[in-house]
């Protein structure tokens, strides 16, 4: 049976937040780009008696880490500090948060989102701050390690 194009998911834009953070519709809280937060089945295999028959069964989960990429503004500190919490506190209510990826119609509607609970940050960069090009936008990329999903599939 042929696809038809329209059969698939379309996304048209999309919305994070993070809780405890910014809310998505402050400028602050709005990200430039998203990707990863997929899932990895590894498959494993345990054969059945002399048949020779093998049954492949679901093994190790692994999940991709969500990186977000966001331009600097006066008021967006909100990655930092969750980096300075973690790593000065290093309390669950300071290292783990919420994430949750909706994905947008053309019409700005919801389309479907992912949520991802007990998140936390591995990685937090800027771009060079060297000043050698005039107006060139500080971007800040956050690299966050997904726990868990309840409602990926």
């Amino acid at each position: 049976m042929a696809t038809r194009a329209d059969e698939y998911e379309r996304n048209y834009g999309f919305r994070i937040e993070i809780s405890p953070g910014p809310p998505s519709d402050a400028v602050h809280g709005q990200w430039k780009t998203c990707r990863g937060g997929g899932l990895r089945v590894h498959e494993t295999e345990a054969s059945r008696g002399t048949d020779k028959f093998a049954e492949h069964t679901a093994g190790i989960c692994e999940w991709e880490d969500v990186v977000l990429t966001g331009a600097i503004t006066a008021d967006r500190k909100d990655m930092l500090d969750w980096y300075k919490n973690m790593v000065d506190k290093g309390d669950a209510g300071s290292v783990y948060r919420s994430l949750s990826i909706t994905l947008l119609n053309r019409d700005g509607s919801d389309s479907t989102s992912i949520n991802y609970s007990e998140c936390f940050l591995t990685a937090y960069s800027l771009t060079p701050l060297d000043g050698g090009e005039a107006d060139v936008e500080c971007i800040e990329t956050v690299e966050i390690c997904v726990g868990y999903s309840e409602n990926y599939f």
